[in-house]
């Protein structure tokens, strides 16, 4: 024992941390060679004016961009078995799962979108069978109630991204269908519960 205790000092004056569990990159040693390292010249202590110039300035709520993911989804979200959260169309809307069924309601709303929809309504409601989607989709419209139309569509990118198509109707103020037009409904996975 008395034979590593010289080697041991030399490794801790070093600076080396030996780890049987973790093992480290060799590092070459000369422990024949008692000469001291130089250290680091000591930094003097910043003064307070100096303390509070080297803070980081905190952005004021305007200034940030909203590009992260949304808040922690509430309790009442997953009361109501929402399981994983997308984005769509700027919105923020959760899948619920029970059994095949499927189905997408709005959590959160798009500012071009609050004055057609609000939070709770629902988006899509299906089936899902392996990695296909069939249902009805809602189409809003400001002052009109949602209409129904069918899609259907898979899940793409390893699960990441959802999308559904289908032919929706597009109404005027009276809520008379003056066409139909193509439409692609995209999902892309936020967050899995």
């Amino acid at each position: 024992m008395n034979g590593c205790r010289p080697l041991w000092r030399a490794l801790l004056v070093s600076g080396i941390l030996l780890a049987t569990t973790h093992p480290l990159p060799a590092i070459p040693i000369d422990l024949a060679d008692p000469t001291p390292r130089p250290k680091a010249p000591a930094r003097p202590k910043p003064t307070p004016k100096e303390r509070k110039e080297a803070k980081p300035k905190e952005p004021k709520r305007s200034e940030t961009k909203s590009l992260a993911a949304p808040s922690p989804i509430s309790s009442k979200w997953l009361q109501l078995g929402v399981k994983s959260v997308w984005r769509h169309n700027g919105s923020t809307v959760g899948l619920i799962v029970n059994g095949s069924e499927r189905s997408f309601v709005y959590i959160s709303v798009s500012p071009e979108m609050r004055q057609h929809v609000s939070s709770g309504a629902l988006l899509f409601q299906g089936s899902a069978e392996g990695s296909q989607f069939t249902g009805t989709a809602h189409r809003f419209r400001k002052g009109l109630p949602p209409v129904e139309y069918s899609v259907q569509g898979s899940v793409l990118n390893q699960g990441n991204t959802i999308e559904l198509r289908g032919v929706a109707p597009t109404r005027d103020a009276s809520g008379t269908v003056i066409k139909y037009v193509p439409e692609v409904m995209r999902f892309d996975l936020i967050n899995a519960l």
